[in-house]
């Protein structure tokens, strides 16, 4: 709308998210926030449905690692550009859940819209759709 189309700077990764024990609230400061649940042994790789979907102001994406791996959480546009890196590092095995705002990477406030969320390991990747209504 009045914007010029074109490729984007890279987008810096967002802050490292703060690992909460299973019982805690997750909530706080723009960004994403990470829950780590302990328990059984995980079968398989997942990434799950976002909830809500759609969502405003924010949503959860979970995903299930069944062991230690270099994880990569990246948000994208409809265009394939890279808005966001939720995630960058290595995870123990477990099921997770991270907490999004909604922001880009600069802590802007994304349009309405279809946004594409990828997980990426060394041994799978999956990816998902959602949508931020106003």
């Amino acid at each position: 709308f009045g914007k010029k189309k074109g490729l984007r700077k890279p987008v810096p990764a967002a802050t490292k998210p703060v690992v909460v024990s299973p019982t805690s609230v997750c909530g706080g400061d723009h960004g994403p926030e990470l829950k780590q649940n302990h328990g059984q042994e995980p079968h398989g790789f997942q990434l799950n449905q976002n909830f809500p979907n759609p969502f405003n102001p924010e949503t959860i994406i979970s995903y299930v690692l069944p062991e230690r791996t270099r994880v990569r959480l990246i948000v994208y546009n409809l265009l394939g550009q890279q808005i966001l890196t939720l995630i960058d590092g290595a995870q123990e095995a477990g099921s997770y859940k991270i907490r999004w705002d909604g922001r880009d990477g600069f802590g802007r406030k994304l349009a309405s819209g279809i946004y594409f969320y990828r997980l990426e390991t060394e041994k799978f990747s999956a990816k998902r759709s959602m949508m931020i209504i106003k």
